[in-house]
């Protein structure tokens, strides 16, 4: 694949295109979103964990407001202190946890997106996410 130097043979002053996987023409990556992308492997430098208690039977409600950065997954867990079924979700509490040790993880972008029900006041949820402080 010949490569458009510009300049002097065997250096490179500007990179206009690629091919993709398809071989079709694109534009190189930003300084931008090559950062956006290496944030999104990083191990972040904090934790948020807590415990979310409903405050009211069988009325879906939001986990606190909490920003999690883009490709982290938020593990939400049926609390053991529980006297029956929790349902969870993002934006519908729909996905049932009954036991200990039961779980799921959501892609959100913020906690508050996840929703909480259950049918006994101050069953709830134990959370945890990697953040950057």
């Amino acid at each position: 694949m010949p490569v458009n130097t510009r300049g002097k043979v065997g250096e490179i002053d500007n990179l206009e295109t690629i091919q993709d996987a398809d071989d079709s023409d694109a534009h190189p990556a930003s300084d931008e979103r090559l950062e956006e992308v290496r944030q999104q492997g990083q191990n972040h430098s904090g934790l948020v964990d807590g415990q979310y208690t409903v405050d009211q039977a069988d009325t879906a409600e939001s986990l606190p407001d909490q920003p999690i950065p883009d490709g982290i997954e938020v593990v939400v867990a049926y609390d053991p202190a529980n006297d029956g079924v929790v349902y969870a979700g993002d934006g519908s509490p729909s996905y049932p946890l009954t036991d200990v040790g039961q779980a799921l993880t959501l892609r959100v972008d913020n906690l508050s997106v996840i929703t909480i029900e259950a049918g006994n006041m101050r069953d709830g949820v134990r959370y945890i996410a990697e953040v950057s402080n």
